[in-house]
């Protein structure tokens, strides 16, 4: 077994110190234990690699990095949905509808089942509690009524109001035989479709529908102090560790946050009839 070496970086900064008086102990024990948490040259290149950035191969043959983005528009989620319900394709509806709403990741969404979401009296449940498979973690949520009303018309219109509780809410199809539910490549297929449908130039991957959920969850007021408290509240729900994190993630721009400055008026109106003069020539 390969012996693992201790180094007490305190003790050695006291005897480096202790030969040279000039030499501030407590900046060097700093330096040291800096320089013993960075990372390793292979940890580094691991850390910079862009989780968000997938790799697509265009139309003329080539691979390009493509990020992944929210649907902003609420007229571009209204088209999507309706391209589902237009082709009766119910399951694709509830999935589409669903993932926006709660903004699960998108291996815990296709592993919802009934008894997750409704009791046996198929009444929808006023809390839901969902163990994260990633972290571990309890993801405590609601769904909304929009998000309801689709399981609902899912259940009606597919399965005759005939389930098990233990039943997924996405069963697999032909192409996920082997699965207990659709697999992440055919919910993306199911996506991309109705996104190319709608001529939408964007990343049709399955984490648009928890991006699109943290973007409408922090724009859904105008209020300052109640975007303040709902970014607090989103960084909670994604389990991010800064709130800059949580902002990039649900893609707020720069654009956006200039247009909160410009908007503040603190319901005061403007007294000024001044005009500003125009410059001479």
């Amino acid at each position: 077994m390969e012996q693992i070496t201790v180094i007490d970086y305190a003790k050695l900064a006291q005897m480096i110190t202790a030969r040279n008086q000039n030499i501030d102990y407590e900046k060097l024990a700093q330096a040291l234990l800096n320089e013993a948490s960075r990372p390793s040259p292979d940890a580094q290149k691991r850390s910079t690699k862009k989780k968000s950035t997938l790799h697509r191969k265009s139309d003329d043959g080539e691979y390009r990095s493509y990020t992944t983005s929210p649907i902003k528009d609420k007229a571009v989620i209204a088209s999507v949905r309706e391209y589902f319900l237009s082709r009766e394709q119910y399951n694709n509806h509830m999935l589409f509808v669903v993932g926006i709403s709660v903004g699960l990741r998108i291996s815990d969404l296709l592993s919802l089942r009934f008894i997750d979401v409704m009791n046996e009296q198929i009444e929808f449940r006023d809390e839901i509690i969902l163990p994260e498979i990633k972290t571990g973690k309890p993801r405590v949520f609601a769904l909304s009524d929009v998000a309801k009303d689709a399981i609902r018309l899912y259940i009606d219109k597919v399965l005759n109001w005939r389930f098990s509780m233990s039943d997924y809410l996405f069963p697999p199809r032909k192409q996920d035989s082997k699965s207990a539910h659709i697999d992440q490549s055919t919910a993306n297929r199911a996506l991309g479709a109705a996104f190319a449908a709608n001529h939408l130039d964007m990343n049709h991957g399955t984490h648009v529908l928890r991006k699109t959920f943290a973007y409408h969850v922090l724009t859904g007021t105008n209020d300052p102090l109640e975007r303040s408290r709902r970014l607090e509240v989103l960084q909670h729900m994604l389990n991010h560790s800064s709130p800059a994190i949580t902002l990039a993630y649900a893609g707020i721009t720069a654009d956006e946050e200039q247009t909160i400055y410009k908007n503040l008026d603190f319901g005061i109106d403007p007294v000024s009839e001044a005009i500003i003069p125009k410059s001479a020539d």
